[in-house]
């Protein structure tokens, strides 16, 4: 073996204890050879990937040397590009040598590159896979393992899958099931919904991530909504609608599509990915009300009716924060008073009426109106109780200056 490792000099957690080759006066790799000549691997030819292409691979010592020479340069950008370019030759001959590169550069050097440091581990994780894994899980480097593993699951989920299943000692499994379930996600989203259901529910809130976002790479929007609304049907089914984790996935799926709509328009797909949630605990009023408003940008008068039809046949059933405040925000900020005013002086049948009227006097009265005026509006509440209760609100308002 090239080097035995330790733990220390590196930002993120490696040291070098010294190896199989050593430095001369410059800082250069030597080999220290104590075998044949032939104790390097022998690496196969390759097929060029273009005109720049190298025509054979290197040596494990020609390598490391290349390896060197990119981590010494200045420029962040040089070297992520040219790192990446030399990693897509890295394999099981070359890779702890590429190791002893980076941890000469820390401690001879003193040069730290973490990005560049975490490029190389996942990229040891995919070629190499469960050795590599194994071995920095054994050396202690801190997220190196985890690192690995996410690299080796995105190209090997079922034999990472299997590992974890039946081999991984259970500590280790415990630390590292994150990262598996996040790299088996890659490519197998299906795959890794099974691992992290296979979780006892008190613990799968430890392993979400950000799942969607990485299904969302891997099979595109609507596939892995789809997968996300399984998930919300079997916890229903199983009772756990209550339970952490899907209150932070089905977050997930909403910050997503909701920074989609806003960004790219498209609110009745919005619409038609998170209604079906609505009424269940692990979905938070806020993202209703973030939908709400976005919606009503574009037709506040239609958001007004979608929002109502959620919750139309228990009105007073629906939450305080459902987004009726957000959609006379938004829709005072899109047409003005007069056209928000003209709506509640027609709708004052709304099962909702009381929440907008009560928003949109707290408006007036904070943007510089009389308070005469706002009152008038909490006047046209029929129930005696409900004005006196929206009459504090707006004076408990006007009094902190909230807006």
């Amino acid at each position: 073996m090239w080097i035995v490792l330790g733990v220390g000099a590196f930002l993120l957690g490696y040291g070098w204890q010294g190896g199989g080759l050593k430095m001369d006066s410059k800082g250069n790799a030597t080999e220290n050879r104590s075998v044949s000549e032939n104790s390097f691997v022998e690496i196969p030819q390759v097929e060029s990937r273009g005109a720049n292409a190298v025509e054979a691979v290197q040596s494990p010592l020609s390598f490391r040397q290349s390896i060197s020479d990119v981590l010494r340069r200045s420029s962040g950008s040089d070297r992520m590009l040219d790192l990446s370019d030399l990693l897509r030759n890295l394999d099981r001959s070359n890779w702890l040598v590429t190791l002893d590169a980076f941890v000469e550069q820390t401690q001879v050097h003193g040069r730290r590159h973490p990005m560049e440091w975490s490029l190389f581990v996942q990229r040891a994780g995919e070629v190499v896979g469960k050795e590599a894994m194994l071995y920095f899980a054994e050396s202690g480097i801190p997220n190196a393992a985890r690192i690995s593993l996410e690299g080796w699951a995105s190209v090997d989920p079922e034999g990472a899958f299997e590992w974890l299943e039946q081999e991984a000692d259970p500590d280790l499994r415990e630390n590292i099931l994150g990262a598996a379930i996040r790299g088996v996600g890659q490519t197998k989203p299906d795959l890794a919904i099974s691992l992290l259901e296979s979780l006892d529910v008190a613990d799968r809130a430890k392993y979400t991530g950000q799942l969607f976002p990485i299904f969302v790479q891997s099979v595109g929007m609507d596939e892995a909504s789809a997968l996300f609304d399984d998930m919300a049907v079997r916890a229903v089914e199983n009772g756990e609608q209550d339970a952490p984790h899907m209150k932070a996935l089905i977050g997930q799926l909403a910050q997503r599509t909701l920074a989609n709509a806003y960004t790219q328009g498209g609110w009745d797909y919005a619409i038609e990915r998170i209604e079906k949630h609505v009424g269940h605990p692990y979905l938070e009023t806020r993202y209703v009300a973030s939908l709400a408003s976005g919606y009503a940008r574009e037709e506040p008068e239609k958001a007004i009716d979608w929002l109502g039809g959620l919750y139309e046949s228990d009105p007073d059933g629906a939450p305080q924060g459902l987004g009726y405040f957000s959609i006379v925000d938004t829709w005072i900020e899109k047409s003005g008073y007069e056209e928000v005013g003209e709506w509640m002086e027609t709708n004052t049948g709304h099962p909702h009426y009381d929440r907008m009227v009560n928003r949109y006097a707290q408006r007036i009265l904070l943007n510089g109106g009389g308070a005469d005026e706002a009152i008038s509006w909490v006047n046209r509440i029929e129930s005696p109780e409900k004005r006196r209760q929206i009459a504090q609100s707006i004076s408990s308002a006007f009094q902190n200056g909230e807006r």
